[in-house]
């Protein structure tokens, strides 16, 4: 294991290829963070400020910031917005999985104004839903996925 300090250096350059590239299932890959290895308070906190410190960088659409600033002034990537929607995605499912229910339906509700036509994101507050209870929301959620 790594300390938390080295956890923090390392999450970023091991999370973001997985954003990067929009892959959905990066709340999955993540999940051993959770689970596997010692998920202390600090490495929570990590995680969420990692995400919130892209998440401003995206919506302020600095994209160099995010990325990294490239040579000579070129562009350094594809400037996707798509990409703030996969970090709202993921904050709403780091909320669920630490029970904070409230974020949670915030950053899917960001993510379902953002692009509101992925039904996975019907699905994830579906769960949202689920999770708190409220199984008559999540069932008309998830139908409307």
């Amino acid at each position: 294991t790594c300390s938390d300090d080295a956890f923090e250096g390392r999450l970023p350059a091991y999370i973001k290829p997985y954003v990067s590239k929009m892959i959905p299932s990066v709340t999955f890959i993540l999940k051993s963070l959770y689970n596997y290895f010692p998920a202390t308070d600090a490495r929570i906190t990590t995680i969420g400020k990692v995400f919130h410190s892209w998440e401003a960088q995206l919506e302020a659409g600095d994209y160099d910031a995010y990325f990294g600033a490239s040579a000579a002034g070129a562009p350094a990537v594809d400037r996707n917005p798509a990409l703030l929607l996969w970090v709202y995605q993921f904050l709403a499912s780091h909320y669920l999985r630490i029970k904070n229910y409230s974020k949670a339906h915030e950053y899917a509700d960001k993510a379902i104004e953002h692009t509101p036509t992925i039904e996975m994101l019907y699905l994830l507050k579906a769960k949202i839903c689920s999770r708190e209870g409220d199984l008559v929301k999540a069932a008309e959620l998830a139908e409307t996925a």
